[in-house]
């Protein structure tokens, strides 16, 4: 028998430090309209695909949520089959949710946009301005644009030359030969100022990596929030 848990007890797990992972089992673009802070969205018609990569660790506890809870119970039998035993379905999902004044919020990659936001005032990432970058690009400059947002928003429209490369994850490595300037993020865009993976099993849980340089800056370490056992970030 699948667990049923309540707003309030979620609410208090999103509050503390007990490693979880959150998914919300609607369409891409009811979770873009309206999801709870710190979900990921896997759709229930993509789980057996995407559940395995997002959180390897079948013993970790797992909580999905829709808005009534029914499409969320038959995404919970579904993960019993697949073998995770630790499985909790949001009581009354989110439509409860916002009834009892808990608090939600719109968009895609929050978690990552989030992230990103903490590496860039930490790290003082240096950004550039569109009509410079446009100016640089004019002037013939050899410039590596990497794209951090999803495959499918890169395709709707892109900057000329920009290569998709969702969360910048794996271009380190790729790119670290070529002779390019140091990093720079392109003010007004929200995405990671560098790789991270939206999916988690808890607020505290991640991988520390120090990232090759892209020239000739230096490396530095960086924390990727992960779904799969591991030690508490620090």
């Amino acid at each position: 028998m699948v667990e049923q848990m309540s707003p309030e007890t979620l609410n208090n797990l999103l509050q503390g430090h007990t490693p979880f992972a959150l998914i919300d089992v609607r369409e891409v673009g009811e979770y873009n309209s309206s999801h709870i802070p710190g979900a990921s969205v896997i759709p229930r018609r993509q789980l057996e695909f995407q559940m395995s990569q997002a959180v390897p660790y079948k013993g970790a506890p797992v909580v999905l949520c829709d808005d009534d809870a029914r499409r969320a119970h038959l995404a919970a039998a579904l993960l019993e089959r697949m073998g995770y035993g630790r499985v909790a379905v949001l009581e009354g999902g989110i439509n409860r949710w916002v009834s009892q004044n808990y608090p939600t919020q719109w968009g895609s990659n929050v978690p990552s946009k989030d992230f990103g936001e903490q590496m860039e005032a930490v790290y003082h990432v240096p950004e550039i301005e569109a009509a410079e970058l446009h100016a640089r690009m004019e002037r013939g400059e050899k410039l590596v644009i990497l794209d951090t947002r999803t495959p499918e928003e890169h395709q709707r429209f892109c900057i000329p030359g920009g290569r998709s490369m969702r969360g910048a994850g794996g271009g380190h490595g790729r790119l670290a030969g070529d002779r390019t300037p140091r990093g720079e993020r392109l003010v007004g865009r929200d995405a990671p100022a560098d790789g991270c993976d939206p999916f988690r099993a808890g607020p505290e849980l991640c991988r520390r990596d120090t990232v090759p340089p892209l020239g000739d800056g230096p490396g530095r370490e960086v924390r990727h929030l992960i779904a799969k056992g591991g030690e508490p970030c620090q």
